[in-house]
């Protein structure tokens, strides 16, 4: 059986995912400090990625929100990467992140997250090689963004890497 990593979102933790983690089988938390800069989350996801997974074994991602897009990072650079889930994760950058980078102390993460990041322009150009599924979600939105949301997350953020037809 393939086994399933989750990443959880920001400012969460891997409690987050119990309900996935007790509804599929061979699924596994991972805890990082979602509010550092995305070098360091990705390394560290990458490195317990190495400790738990032997070489040539596939597995199967799924990520909340900031987990999303780490998760897609991961997928990018690691052919054993069989299935990546993002659920309304920003793979399009977030416009509140743009303020929020000078807003929040402590939390150098929200700079990674706007739309003109290089991890944001990195998601554009660079396809996974593995299958995906995007996860969008729209309820509980704040009028504010102008565009349906999810309360932090864009719709267009989340379906920036959708692609249709062949």
């Amino acid at each position: 059986m393939t086994k399933t990593l989750l990443l959880h979102g920001l400012g969460s933790t891997p409690a987050s995912m119990v309900y996935l983690q007790q509804e599929l089988e061979e699924t596994f938390p991972i805890s990082y400090n979602s509010h550092q800069r995305l070098d360091d989350s990705i390394a560290h996801v990458r490195q317990v990625i190495q400790d738990f997974i032997e070489p040539g074994e596939e597995f199967n991602l799924i990520g909340h929100s900031l987990g999303g897009l780490i998760a897609h990072h991961i997928a990018q650079h690691n052919e054993q990467v069989k299935k990546l889930v993002t659920i309304a994760s920003p793979l399009g950058g977030s416009k509140a992140a743009w303020l929020l980078q000078y807003m929040v102390v402590g939390s150098p993460v929200f700079a990674d997250l706007t739309t003109s990041s290089w991890y944001v322009r990195h998601i554009k150009n660079n396809k996974p090689p593995a299958d995906v599924l995007s996860i969008i979600a729209t309820e509980g939105g704040w009028s504010l963004f102008g565009e349906p949301n999810d309360g932090t997350v864009e719709l267009s953020s989340q379906r920036h890497r959708i692609v249709t037809g062949k």
